[in-house]
C-alpha cells in the first residue's frame, strides 16, 4: 500500500508539472489573409530580386513554418502588432501585419493583388526599387486602415485604380512620385482623403487638369508637389478663408496655363513653384500682397508679360526667381533694393536694359546670389563702386551677368582680393578679338582669379627651394620607400578607413572586396575575359564560384587624384537605383590598384552594337526607340531624382551598356559630379568628356550644367537615327561632322538622308523617328538656356505633347555656327572653313501631330518651311 501510495503522489505530482508547462506554453497566431498575402508577395518576387539573402532578409515560402514576425529570424520589412490573450490556460498572440517597409531592396516584378488581404496594414512604404513595375492593383484599395503610402522612386506605369481615391479615410500621406504613372485626377467629390496632409505626384506622366478647388477640398493639406508631370489647364485656387493649412506647393514643370490666383491674404503658405509652365498675362503686385509667411516664390520660364512687379512687401522672402518671362524691357528696378531677408534674386532673361547702377546692391541685408544673366544690360561694370556701397550684403558671394552686353569692367585692386565672384562671359568685354587678355578679364571671364606676377615669383621661390633641398629629399624619399615596404598591410587599412569615410559621408554601403578576390574571379585578368577598354580603365568579366557573373572595372591612374575620381565613382553608382543606370555590387582598393565590381551586362555597350556590329543585332526602330528612351529616363533619374542632381558629363554611345533584353544601362561615372539643388550651374578649369559629345558652353567657358548631358544625349539621339559616329573621319569630308551635316542637311530640307539606310521603317514609325529628330536637334542648340531639361525630353519622346504646337527653340546663327565649330573641335580648318560664306537661317523646331499619309512625308515637319518676316519657322 505503501508503494501505491507513493505511485499516486508520483502521478500527482506529473500531472501538476504538465499543467504548470502548459500554462507557461505560447502559441502565436497569424491570420489566414496576412500569411496568404505575405505568400503572394514571396511567390512574386523571389525568383528575380537579386541577393535575396539581404533584399528579402528572411523571408520564405513556407510561412507558417517561418513565421513573419518570429524573433529569431523576422522578415525584413515586416512589422506586426500582437495582441495577447488566454485559451483554456494557454497565453495567445495574434499576430496582425501592420506595417510593409522595403526601401531600396533591388525588388524585381509586380505589386500582386494579394497586397489587397493585408487589410490592417498601416503603413505601405516600397521605395526605391526601379525594377518593381506594372500598374498598381486595385486591391490597394481594400486596405482601409493605411495612414501612410509611400511608393516613390519605382517603375509603376498605367492610370490610378479610380477606387485607389475613394478607400483611404485616415490617409495622412501620399506619395507616388518617381514612378510612369498615367492618367487624370478625378474630380473633388470622388477623392475621400479628408486627412491627408502630404502629397507628392511629382515625376510621372499624370495629365489633363488639377481640379480647381482640389486644395480647398483636401483642407488639411500641408504639402503637395505635383511637379514634371504634363497637367494642364489653370491653376487651382490658392487661397480661401481659412479653408485650407498648406505650407508648401509646387506645380512646376508641366503645361499649366492661364493667369496666375490671386494670393493674397494667404495666412500659411511659404514655398510656392510655379516654374516651366505656360502661365500668361501681367503680372499684378496685388495677387501677392499681404502674404507674411511666403519665403521661397518661383514664377520662372512662363510667359508672363507687363512690368515686373513690385513684391518687396513679401517681407520674409528668401528666393525669388522671374527669369525667363516677357517682360517689358526696363532698367534694374528701384524696389529691388527694399528686400530684407532675399538671399538669392534670379532675374534672368527679363530683358533689363540700360547700365549696371552701383545701387543693385544697396539695401540688400543678406543676399547671397544675384542671377542677372542673358539681359541686354549695357556700358562698363564699375566693382569699385559696387563694393564701396554701404549698406550692401556683406554675405554676397556671386554676381553673374552672363551674356549681356557690358563692354568694359573697371576694378582698381588685385583680382585675388575680390570676395565676390563675378561672372561675365558672353559680354563683349569677354571677347578677345583686339584685347590683350589680363588679370581682370581672367577673374571676371573665366573665374581664374589669381594674380600673374606673383605667380611667376612663387615659380621662382619654388624652384630655389627645390634645388636647395633636392638631396635631403631624395634621402627623405628613400626611407619613405622603405617604410611604406614594410607596412603595406597599414597603409592599406589607411585606404580603407579613407573610403568608408567617404561613404559614410553619402550613406552608401558598398561591398568591399580583397584583390586576391577579384584576380581570383578574373583568372588573374586574363585577356581572354577582357570586355574592353576605355580612357580611364580596362574592363574584365568576372565569375564567382557561385556562378554569379559580373564585370570588373580596372582604373589606369595610380596618383593619389585617382583615388578622388575612384571614390567618386563609388559613391554616385552605390547612391542610384535606377533600371537604366548599371549596379554597382562593390570596390576593391589595394595600393595602387582601384577597382569597381558591377552587375554584368550581357550584350555590351551601344557602339559595339550600332557601330561595329559585333552581336550581330538587327537594331529595328523599335529597338532604338526604347533604347533613346531608356537612356533618357536614366539621365532623367541622376538630374532629378537623385540625391544630390547628378550630372554624368560623359553620355556616349559606349557608355550605354545593353543587356540580354536589349534594355540600355548608363555605365562609366568616373566623370561624373554631384551638383548642389540650389545651383543652375557651376564653373569648372578642368574640362572632361569626350569630343564629340561636349556642350560648346562646357568645352569653351567650362561652365557645367545639367544641359551638358542635354547637349550629349542629342549628340547621341542623331547617332542613333543615322547609325553612325558623330564624327567619322572615312566619311566624305561634308559629312565627317554628323551635326554640321545635320544642320546643312536641315538647310537644304533634306534631313531624310540623315536616317540609317538599314531601317525599315512602317507609316506610324515614321511619324515617331520625326519627333525624335526634331528632339535631337532642340537638345544640341548652342544655348543651354534654349535647351529643354531631361523631364521635357522624357516627355516630348514619349509623344504625350503630339497633339500640342510647341515652339520649342529658335535656332539662332549663331547657335548653328556654335555646334559646328566649338564643340566639335575639328582637327583642321579644311573640313568646316568659316569663311565659306554659308549662311543659316533663324528657325524653330515644333514638334507637330500632323500626319503623313505616305512615305513621302516622312520628317515632313522639318522639310516645309513658310517664310515669316526674317524668320523661317520649320512645320
Amino acid at each position: 500500500m505503501a508503494s501505491y501510495g507513493i505511485l499516486l503522489s508520483l502521478l500527482y505530482l506529473y500531472q501538476l508539472c504538465t499543467s504548470l508547462v502548459a500554462a507557461q506554453t505560447v502559441d502565436n497566431h497569424y491570420a489566414d489573409n496576412d500569411l496568404y498575402a505575405l505568400g503572394q508577395l514571396w511567390a512574386e518576387w523571389s525568383q528575380s530580386t537579386p541577393d535575396g539573402q539581404h533584399n528579402l532578409a528572411g523571408w520564405n515560402g513556407a510561412v507558417k513554418t517561418y513565421p513573419p514576425c518570429a524573433q529569431t529570424s523576422p522578415w525584413r520589412g515586416v512589422f506586426c502588432n500582437a495582441k495577447p490573450k488566454s485559451e483554456w490556460g494557454r497565453d495567445v498572440w495574434d499576430f496582425e501585419i501592420v506595417g510593409l517597409t522595403l526601401r531600396d531592396a533591388s525588388i524585381v516584378g509586380k505589386l500582386p493583388p494579394a497586397i489587397g488581404n493585408l487589410t490592417n496594414l498601416v503603413t505601405l512604404i516600397l521605395t526605391d526599387n526601379p525594377e518593381l513595375t506594372g500598374p498598381l492593383p486595385e486591391e490597394l484599395g481594400y486596405l482601409l486602415s493605411l495612414f501612410d503610402i509611400d511608393l516613390h522612386g519605382n517603375g509603376f506605369t498605367g492610370p490610378i485604380p479610380k477606387f485607389f481615391y475613394q478607400s483611404f479615410g485616415f490617409l495622412q500621406s501620399l506619395d507616388l512620385s518617381g514612378n510612369q504613372l498615367t492618367g487624370q485626377l478625378p474630380e473633388n467629390n470622388s477623392i475621400s482623403y479628408r486627412t491627408l496632409q502630404t502629397m507628392n505626384m511629382s515625376y510621372n506622366l499624370f495629365s489633363g487638369e488639377i481640379p480647381p478647388d482640389l486644395l480647398i477640398y483636401l483642407g488639411n493639406l500641408v504639402s503637395a508637389d505635383f511637379s514634371s508631370n504634363r497637367f494642364t489647364g489653370g491653376l487651382p485656387l490658392l487661397v480661401y478663408p481659412n479653408k485650407t493649412k498648406i505650407l508648401d506647393l509646387d506645380f512646376s514643370n508641366n503645361l499649366i496655363n492661364g493667369s496666375l490666383p490671386t494670393m493674397s491674404g494667404h495666412r500659411t503658405i511659404r514655398f510656392f513653384n510655379a516654374s516651366e509652365n505656360l502661365l500668361s498675362g501681367e503680372l499684378d503686385s496685388a495677387l501677392l500682397s499681404n502674404i507674411s509667411t511666403l519665403t521661397t516664390l518661383d514664377l520662372s520660364r512662363n510667359q508672363f508679360t507687363g512690368t515686373i512687379p513690385d513684391l518687396s512687401t513679401l517681407e520674409k522672402l528668401e528666393y525669388l526667381d522671374l527669369s525667363y518671362n516677357n517682360f517689358t524691357p526696363e532698367p534694374f528696378p528701384t524696389w529691388a533694393n527694399n528686400f530684407r531677408s532675399l538671399r538669392k534674386l534670379m532675374l534672368k532673361g527679363v530683358s533689363f536694359t540700360g547700365s549696371v547702377p552701383s545701387s543693385i546692391v544697396a539695401g540688400f541685408e543678406n543676399l547671397q546670389t544675384l542671377g542677372l544673366d542673358d539681359n541686354n544690360m549695357t556700358g562698363t561694370l564699375d566693382i569699385n563702386r559696387l563694393l564701396a556701397v554701404p549698406n550692401r550684403s556683406r554675405s554676397l558671394k556671386l554676381i553673374s551677368l552672363t551674356n549681356n552686353k557690358i563692354s568694359n569692367v573697371a576694378y582698381s585692386d588685385y583680382v585675388y582680393n575680390l570676395n565676390i565672384k563675378f561672372n561675365l562671359s558672353g559680354n563683349p568685354y569677354c571677347d578677345l578679338a583686339g584685347k590683350s587678355d589680363n588679370d581682370l578679364r581672367r577673374c571676371v571671364c573665366h573665374q581664374q582669379c589669381f594674380y600673374t606676377e606673383e605667380v611667376e615669383n612663387s615659380k621662382k621661390i619654388i624652384i630655389t627651394v627645390i634645388a636647395v633641398t633636392l638631396p635631403t629629399s631624395l634621402l627623405f624619399c628613400y626611407i619613405a620607400y622603405g617604410i611604406f615596404f614594410c607596412k603595406s598591410r597599414r597603409e592599406r587599412r589607411k585606404l580603407i578607413c579613407e573610403a568608408n569615410q567617404k561613404f559614410a559621408e553619402y550613406e552608401v554601403k558598398p561591398t568591399i572586396y580583397t584583390y586576391s578576390e577579384v584576380r581570383t574571379i578574373t583568372n588573374d585578368f586574363h585577356p581572354d575575359v577582357k570586355l574592353g577598354q576605355g580612357h580611364y580603365g580596362a574592363v574584365y568579366k568576372g565569375t564567382f564560384p557561385n556562378g554569379t557573373q559580373v564585370a570588373v572595372k580596372q582604373l589606369f591612374t595610380k596618383s593619389q587624384q585617382s583615388l578622388d575620381v575612384f571614390l567618386n565613382e563609388i559613391v554616385l553608382v552605390a547612391a542610384v537605383k535606377h533600371r537604366n543606370l548599371v549596379k554597382l555590387k562593390g570596390c576593391c582598393i589595394r595600393k595602387d590598384q582601384r577597382l569597381l565590381v558591377h552587375d554584368y551586362v550581357e550584350l555590351g555597350d551601344l557602339e559595339q552594337v550600332l557601330f561595329e556590329h559585333k552581336r550581330n543585332i538587327n537594331l529595328s526602330w523599335p529597338i532604338r526607340r526604347n533604347i533613346c528612351l531608356g537612356v533618357a529616363h536614366g539621365i532623367h533619374y541622376l538630374h532629378s531624382l537623385a540625391q544630390p542632381r547628378i550630372i554624368h558629363r560623359d553620355i556616349k554611345a559606349s557608355n550605354i551598356l545593353l543587356d540580354k533584353n536589349l534594355e540600355p544601362k548608363i555605365a562609366d561615372f568616373g566623370l561624373a559630379l554631384l551638383f548642389p539643388d540650389d545651383q543652375s550651374h557651376v564653373m569648372t578649369i578642368h574640362i572632361a568628356g569626350t569630343r564629340g559629345y561636349l556642350a560648346p558652353e562646357y568645352a569653351t567657358l567650362g561652365q557645367l550644367s545639367e544641359k551638358v548631358d542635354v547637349y550629349s544625349f542629342g549628340v547621341l539621339l542623331f547617332e542613333i537615327i543615322s547609325g553612325r559616329r558623330n564624327i567619322d573621319m572615312k566619311l566624305p569630308e561634308e559629312k565627317v561632322y554628323l551635326l554640321e551635316w545635320a544642320w546643312k542637311l536641315l538647310d537644304e530640307n533634306n534631313v531624310t538622308e540623315l536616317l540609317d539606310p538599314t531601317l525599315n521603317l512602317q507609316i506610324d514609325e515614321e511619324m515617331e523617328l520625326q519627333r525624335f529628330l526634331n528632339i535631337a536637334f532642340l537638345c544640341v542648340h548652342s544655348s543651354a538656356d534654349r535647351r529643354p531639361n531631361m523631364s521635357r525630353v522624357v516627355a516630348m519622346l514619349q509623344g504625350d505633347m503630339d497633339l500640342e504646337i510647341l515652339e520649342l527653340t529658335r535656332l539662332r546663327d549663331e547657335s548653328r555656327l556654335n555646334n559646328r565649330f566649338d564643340a566639335l573641335v575639328p582637327y583642321s580648318s579644311s573640313s568646316c572653313d568659316l569663311a565659306s560664306g554659308n549662311s543659316y537661317r533663324n528657325s524653330a523646331v515644333f514638334v507637330s501631330s500632323t500626319p503623313s499619309g505616305s512615305r513621302d512625308g516622312l520628317l515632313s515637319t522639318a522639310s516645309r518651311t513658310i517664310q515669316m518676316s526674317d524668320t523661317e519657322w520649320i512645320r
